[in-house]
């Protein structure tokens, strides 16, 4: 059985805004949710959908049914699992952190429309709406900025300074270039100074170190969830 907490504008007056449906068999919930949205999207104001699964792989599948339907829409989004203990002494993947940090600050610009998340995923804190957006960061190709400036914001938000950048929140200082895997983002970049103006930014990759795609700008959320 599936259950779900209707709008209030989708419900007819005198109505209960909660509905159970019998027999949700296969990808009928997704169905269920992916026109939910669609009728949600018309409206002048939408509020969110939270859809929550029993288990991760069934948050998993939700997700897939959820963009077949949706057409591939980038309004819905999937919290990932930390794969951890809450309360554990260590971190969850950097990889799997920068999922999450991206779909929280999508969240917080009102980009997700529908979010899919697991019950044990409900255990975890999660950053304050406040602290992703202190702790973004935004480059343009011709801005001007400083590297020692630059340098200063990511260890301000937590980006770990190495010789080779290989993984989510690590940069590299190569004379007058910084590569840094934003989080947040598929690839690397270079960013590469003249004096205090930035003269290109360009996507690397992390395995051959070999520059790719020049882009215009870069966003790059905070390296965690927390501030240590």
């Amino acid at each position: 059985m599936a259950t779900a907490l209707l709008p209030d504008n989708l419900i007819a007056s005198g109505q209960t805004s909660n509905a159970q449906f019998g027999q949700a068999y296969g990808c009928a919930p997704a169905l269920f949710l992916a026109e939910l949205t669609q009728q949600q999207s018309n409206l002048s104001k939408p509020r969110p959908i939270l859809a929550i699964t029993e288990s991760v792989a069934k948050a998993e599948t939700l997700m897939r049914q959820l963009q077949y339907f949706l057409g591939g829409s980038a309004n819905a989004a999937l919290l990932s699992d930390p794969e951890t203990l809450p309360y554990d002494r260590f971190s969850p993947h950097q990889d799997l952190i920068s999922r999450r940090l991206k779909v929280l600050s999508g969240l917080t610009q009102g980009q997700v429309q529908i979010l899919v998340i697991a019950s044990p995923s409900l255990f975890y804190r999660l950053p304050p709406p406040d602290y992703i957006r202190a702790h973004g960061i935004k480059l343009r190709k011709s801005e001007r900025i400083t590297l020692e400036h630059f340098q200063q914001r990511l260890e301000s938000s937590g980006y770990e300074r190495v010789s080779q950048v290989n993984n989510h929140g690590e940069y590299a200082l190569r004379g007058s270039l910084i590569d840094v895997f934003p989080m947040g983002s598929e690839k690397p970049v270079r960013v590469d100074f003249f004096d205090d103006e930035i003269e290109s930014l360009r996507l690397f990759d992390p395995d051959s170190q070999v520059s790719l795609d020049a882009i215009d700008e870069i966003y790059s959320l905070p390296a965690r969830e927390f501030t240590l």
